[in-house]
């Protein structure tokens, strides 16, 4: 991986903020962690680190609810869920409530798309709608 993969990331998301600012971007940004956290395109856990502050939480109901179905690889969901439980310490600090919440809902949220997991299918994807 080049040095400058995570100032790339955070000049796309800069532009993508930009230009979308009527769009709820956390649809993005999960898409994106779920990417990153595949392991299919060796992105750093810093990366991962990286597109998860980009998801905003403030607290505002259903932050984590799109207008679009979202689906992908059944191991990308899963993987995502493991990087945030193996990795806890690094999305949020038990010293501040506010990251907490932050992680239980993003924690929840992937939760929720594929747990308990999906008997496998052709496609062997999980969705929402």
């Amino acid at each position: 991986m080049y040095s400058g993969r995570i100032e790339d990331l955070v000049e796309i998301q800069s532009n993508v903020k930009e230009y979308m600012k009527d769009y709820n971007l956390n649809y993005v940004y999960i898409i994106w962690f779920m990417y990153i956290c595949s392991g299919d395109y060796k992105f750093t856990l810093e990366s991962a680190k990286t597109v998860y502050d980009f998801i905003v939480f403030d607290g505002y109901p259903n932050p984590f609810e799109f207008k679009e179905g979202m689906s992908g690889p059944t191991k990308y969901f899963e993987k995502s869920l493991s990087t945030l439980r193996e990795n806890k310490t690094l999305f949020c600090s038990e010293d501040d409530r506010k990251s907490m919440e932050k992680y239980d809902a993003v924690l929840k949220y992937y939760l929720e798309l594929c747990w308990p997991p999906m008997k496998p299918r052709k496609s062997s994807s999980c969705t929402i709608s």
